[in-house]
């Protein structure tokens, strides 16, 4: 199946046996700058896990998983409000998390395999 590009196997690391108790959703409005240049600079955080950009406002969805509120706050008031063209910020907590299922990826190697 892998010869013919039909399936691959991922690995996904489980955030809490990395040692992060807390992951949260933040919203991110965009203004003075394009939405993608925005993003590009928020996905260069190693704390931000996921970048979306949605066709909607706020214009960038990103996931963080932290350790606890303290290192959250760090991270969006020392990080991502110092990012120029980020206009308004909104977090989402986690309380529970009751399905996470990554169905595919796309695994790129420089082999071409």
């Amino acid at each position: 199946m892998r010869e013919n590009k039909i399936m691959r196997v991922a690995l996904r690391k489980d955030f809490h046996a990395a040692g992060y108790d807390f992951q949260t959703t933040v919203d991110i409005t965009a203004s003075g700058r394009s939405v993608h240049s925005v993003a590009e600079e928020l996905a260069a955080l190693d704390a931000v896990k996921a970048v979306m950009i949605v066709m909607r406002k706020p214009e960038i969805i990103i996931t963080i998983n932290t350790k606890d509120r303290q290192e959250l706050a760090h991270i969006i008031s020392d990080h991502i409000s110092t990012i120029r063209g980020v206009a308004e910020i909104e977090t989402h907590a986690v309380l529970r998390i009751r399905k996470s299922r990554v169905r595919y990826a796309n695994l790129k190697s420089k082999y071409g395999d």
